[in-house]
């Protein structure tokens, strides 16, 4: 860093620097400024839609304590065709597989549940598995049941698995 003596020479070295980088900085700031503005938004976006779809969740399951069938169906339909990227539509389909099942339905809810398992490999797409061997099993189809299970990758089913110790302490 050099030494100046004097004011003068300081305020021309800053005029020189600007200068050379003056244009550059002011560019670098805005895009910074532009790069954080659009982060903020983006996120803002995004838990506004997680709202939505949790909102409209919630009105489904208000409608299933009224049993009131057409607004089920019709929120979740709703629900599907807005947010099916959202965790919130795989719990639709698990609700509403469960309630065709408990209506007698089974290939209906085995359509559905089928569907939640092609998802991406989540937790969610592990339950929807588990009850699709479930009807399997009471529908008798064990092959094709076995055949399910046998088809999750082990690394991704390894959150499903209890560990040594939490078995110990299970027993």
């Amino acid at each position: 860093m050099a030494i100046y003596d004097s004011e003068e020479e300081q305020l021309e070295a800053l005029k020189g620097w600007w200068k050379e980088n003056g244009t550059s900085t002011i560019v670098g700031v805005v895009v910074g400024i532009a790069v954080i503005t659009g982060w903020n938004f983006w996120q803002s976006y995004k838990q506004e839609k997680a709202a939505q779809a949790s909102n409209l969740y919630s009105q489904i399951l208000k409608a299933v304590e009224t049993n009131n069938q057409n607004s089920i169906e019709q929120l979740g339909k709703r629900l599907n065709d807005e947010f099916a990227d959202s965790q919130y539509a795989a719990y639709n389909g698990l609700l509403q597989a469960k309630l065709k099942a408990q209506k007698g339905d089974l290939a209906g809810a085995k359509a559905i549940l089928q569907g939640i398992t092609a998802q991406s490999n989540n937790e969610l797409s592990h339950i929807a598995r588990i009850r699709l061997v479930r009807l399997m099993l009471a529908t008798g189809e064990y092959e094709q049941g076995l055949q399910l299970i046998n088809e999750v990758d082990p690394a991704a089913k390894s959150g499903f698995s209890a560990t040594p110790r939490v078995a110990q302490s299970c027993a």
